[in-house]
């Protein structure tokens, strides 16, 4: 069969695909919030799956068949929309900082660049360019959620492949090709693949990867540019891309200058930021602060937590099968081609930037796992190298990891508490209009719903005092059990709803216990209630 046939075959299994799941969000959305018992997976219409299956094995087919490169484009672009199309079945964007991002588009169309009101609006693009586009668009936060998500996935995936072919020696389109799926599937989990200020943080930073070593002085000035932009989005990642530079410039002495600059513009507004903000970023720093690698061990061992049931116990097990393995395969031909001194300089130098990165991440657990986006870029070159040697097992290899890789987005959303739905909204809103400031109160809250909470409450309230003594526990924190698992006093509250049982199992407690800890506070004082969602103070 020649490879235009091939194209078409695998043309038809796309479409095919995105049909599969046009009906079935079609009969799905809006995901709802399920009772404590219920499981999200369950409310998915069950063409989904096939859905998402057909259209990854279509792209992966048509991409790596045809000799357009603009369809291999393409399909590498449309390669993570496919992968987290689940996200697409809820009405509001579901992932881990859905919540504080959301309050901080709601805040920031009223106070604009304050950053007395919140300490992110020192870099102001990401939330500059959310209130352009809802004035230009008449779009709601759940409509920039979705638009700038998918956007931002196809911009990664874009900017990804052209720096992989960049780098690739000969141009070799389908080791460059290869490595998007390969890295989206490795890093599936842990890529900040979200609508908030990191991820497009790091599209700016792959954008800069493409005209790093570009000696033209127009390519220069658009570098700098970029880079100006990227500053002002980002605390961290503009340090990222300096230490790259910094390392690349170290054998190609042409670039030192640019490496200056940069780190003068840099220098320039980190030392504006810290002289009026020093304090919140010391706080900051000292409050997410964790023992050496305590967060990979954190993620590490909340993956191997027994799941329940057959099913999730089966999805699990594929999981921690494939990524691994996955990992493990990459590591070994990038290591090999190292020492056959067969990896181009940059992609060294960017993975010595990963690597410091993950360093780092040992101890802050604001970058932590982040570090894996960084250091997977070069490690991804690995594939290479099976290729070169065994071309048809390899690309059966990677066939069936694009395969399987439909257990992550069905382990991601089986059970999952990442989400928040609009009765959140509407009781956060009202603990922050109802919470006392005169006097210190404590409020325990599901991850996704505390920094919306707090972000408002602070908005609310930021004419009337200048310290606000709110103590907000998370299930991630001790006292989280402490004061609230059999007793609430006077100014001690709760926001509870089944999302919030299910993210205290995923942190390892009983389904009993949850029960448990669920009935006894319905005992005290209920302040308000939307559907599912209930506000219980103490007394």
């Amino acid at each position: 069969m020649n490879r235009s046939n091939i194209v078409y075959i695998g043309g038809i299994f796309f479409f095919v695909g995105l049909l599969f799941l046009l009906i079935s969000w079609h009969f799905t959305y809006p995901i709802s919030m399920p009772d404590f018992d219920d499981i999200i997976f369950s409310q998915f219409h069950p063409m989904i799956w096939p859905g998402i299956l057909f259209s990854l094995m279509g792209l992966f087919v048509t991409g790596y068949f045809t000799t357009r490169k603009s369809v291999r484009v393409i399909c590498a672009s449309l390669f993570p929309i496919v992968l987290y199309a689940y996200v697409f079945y809820f009405s509001y964007v579901p992932t881990s900082d859905s919540g504080g991002v959301k309050a901080m588009f709601e805040v920031f169309h009223h106070t604009g660049i304050n950053s007395a009101v919140e300490s992110y609006f020192h870099y102001p693009i990401f939330f500059t360019l959310n209130e352009m586009t809802s004035q230009l668009l008449g779009l709601t936060a759940s409509g920039l959620a979705a638009l700038f998500f998918a956007l931002f996935g196809i911009l990664i995936a874009c900017y990804l492949y052209l720096f992989i072919f960049k780098i690739t020696e000969h141009g070799i389109y389908h080791i460059a090709f290869l490595a998007v799926p390969i890295y989206f599937i490795a890093i599936f989990t842990y890529l900040n693949y979200q609508w908030v200020p990191q991820t497009l943080a790091l599209i700016l930073f792959l954008l800069l990867l493409l005209f790093f070593d570009q000696k033209k002085t127009a390519y220069k000035f658009l570098s700098i540019l970029i880079f100006t932009v990227l500053v002002f989005t980002h605390l961290f990642i503009p340090a990222i891309y300096l230490l790259f530079l910094g390392i690349y410039a170290i054998k190609k002495k042409e670039f030192r200058n640019s490496f200056l600059l940069m780190g003068c513009l840099y220098s320039t507004v980190l030392i504006y930021y810290t002289t009026f903000f020093l304090p919140i970023i010391i706080d900051a720093f000292t409050q997410t602060i964790y023992g050496f690698g305590e967060e990979y061990t954190i993620n590490i061992s909340r993956s191997f937590m027994e799941p329940q049931g057959f099913v999730n116990q089966l999805i699990s097990l594929t999981n921690r099968v494939r990524i691994p393995l996955t990992w493990v395969v990459l590591s070994t031909g990038f290591l090999i081609l190292f020492v056959k001194r067969k990896i181009n300089f940059p992609a060294i130098a960017l993975g010595v930037t990963g690597g410091v990165y993950f360093g780092i991440g040992m101890f802050y657990s604001i970058l932590g796992t982040r570090a894996l986006q960084i250091l997977f870029i070069p490690l991804v070159l690995g594939i290479g190298f099976f290729m070169s040697k065994w071309k048809k097992p390899t690309l059966l290899f990677v066939a069936i990891i694009v395969m399987l890789s439909i257990f992550g987005p069905i382990r991601s959303s089986y059970d999952d508490h990442l989400y928040q739905v609009s009765e959140e909204e509407y009781a956060c809103n009202f603990l922050a209009h109802t919470m006392p400031v005169e006097q210190p109160a404590k409020l325990a809250i599901g991850g996704i719903n505390a920094g919306y909470f707090l972000k408002k409450f602070t908005f609310m309230h930021m004419y009337e005092k200048d310290d606000l003594q709110v103590w907000v526990l998370v299930p991630r924190n001790e006292e989280f059990y402490m004061y609230f698992n059999d007793s609430l006093e006077e100014d001690e509250y709760v926001l509870y709803n089944p999302n919030l049982g299910k993210e205290l199992v995923s942190y390892g407690l009983e389904r009993d216990d949850v029960q448990s800890f669920s009935n006894g506070i319905l005992k005290h004082n209920k302040i308000y209630q939307c559907q599912k969602t209930i506000v219980i103070a103490g007394t």
